[in-house]
């Protein structure tokens, strides 16, 4: 098939959610960084208001690098190690007379959009852990208390919430993702599949020959069609009824299906026709093969009820050998299919003679 498969796509998804998330937070962090570390500056604030430009140069060096050379990983890695010492420098130090700690709330949603929801999961257990420790073990910031008692358990609390809600909101967008996905390639068997006989419709088909074809050329190996076509389906339908007629293209696509080969291909190609691809096969082998499968469809009659309806098909073959485009090969299918049915039906052509 050429469409991405579900799991595929879900990944590019997630990547692409997760590069949108950092570019953004690296166009608002940078500027926010430089305007409070001037006013801190300018409050008297200096080692503070260095500290916060030197992380907005860090952010802006690493963002113009990744956009010249394209390393996302490296840049992605970059930037959580240095969030996280921010946050740890924010936690320790108060920032700006103990405020710093109000651009810490970020951190979270960071780490979950970022790096999903496995590893943003073990990363804010540590961090968590690690908050606590710094808050609630005595000294541990110093010998003169950043925070009061209140101000800690109320951060804390917090940050779990934050933390939490961080969680349950990445893992509802990656429930809602998968969803999509599975939605969207539901959507698009349904666009490559007959309603009627659940083979492959003409888009399907289309699409595999393409593939086959590509492939056929760059493997040097020949590969065949099949166009097969019910004989007097027309009668069919006047003397047993459309539901009749629809029962009969049923089992035989079914028949069809599980006569090829597996890596054979059947589609319904339009009304009563049906076509069969036959990957890194040549001419004779093809006809051989067709030729099983109409006498035994030939062979006995189908059942339906008290109905008994006799049924054949009219075959035309080409093979790579010859047209080596997709218009081509069925082009060249659909006049041997015209010589089939001019040559009295229930027969396929062209006839190989060295096929026996």
């Amino acid at each position: 098939m050429l469409n991405v498969m579900p799991a595929e796509r879900q990944a590019m998804s997630g990547l692409v959610s997760a590069k949108l998330v950092l570019d953004l937070l690296c166009y608002m962090a940078a500027p926010f960084l430089l305007f409070y570390g001037a006013k801190s500056y300018l409050s008297g604030f200096e080692f503070y208001a260095a500290s916060l430009m030197t992380f907005a140069v860090l952010i802006t060096s690493s963002f113009v690098i990744y956009k010249f050379f394209g390393h996302w990983k490296l840049h992605r890695n970059f930037l959580v190690w240095l969030f996280t010492v921010f946050y740890f420098y924010l936690l320790i130090t108060g920032g700006e007379s103990g405020s710093g700690i109000f651009w810490l709330y970020a951190y979270p949603l960071l780490m979950f959009s970022v790096l999903g929801i496995n590893p943003g999961k073990l990363i804010m257990s540590a961090i968590i852990s690690a908050t606590a420790c710094i808050l609630f073990i005595p000294g541990f910031t110093g010998p003169e208390p950043i925070y009061s008692m209140n101000t800690k358990l109320r951060f804390f609390g917090s940050m779990c919430f934050v933390s939490m809600m961080a969680f349950i909101m990445e893992r509802a967008r990656v429930s809602a993702a998968i969803a999509h996905h599975r939605v969207s390639a539901a959507l698009e068997d349904l666009a490559r599949t007959d309603e009627l006989t659940a083979l492959l419709n003409r888009r399907g088909m289309t699409e595999r020959i393409e593939t086959e074809l590509m492939r056929s050329v760059r493997d040097g190996q020949e590969m065949s069609v099949v166009i097969c076509d019910v004989d007097f389906f027309k009668k069919i339908n006047d003397q047993f009824g459309h539901d009749v007629g629809d029962q009969v293209l049923v089992q035989l696509a079914d028949q069809l299906r599980y006569t090829v080969r597996g890596s054979d291909s059947v589609a319904r190609w339009g009304g009563e026709e049906f076509i069969i691809l036959l990957p890194n096969t040549g001419l004779e082998k093809a006809y051989r093969l067709i030729e099983r499968i109409r006498e035994s469809i030939a062979a006995r009659p189908y059942e339906f009820g008290h109905c008994s309806v006799d049924v054949s098909i009219s075959c035309g073959l080409a093979s790579t050998k010859f047209p080596t485009e997709m218009n081509g090969l069925l082009k060249a299918a659909d006049l041997s299919l015209y010589e089939a049915k001019a040559g009295g039906r229930n027969c396929t052509r062209p006839v190989v003679l060295k096929a026996s």
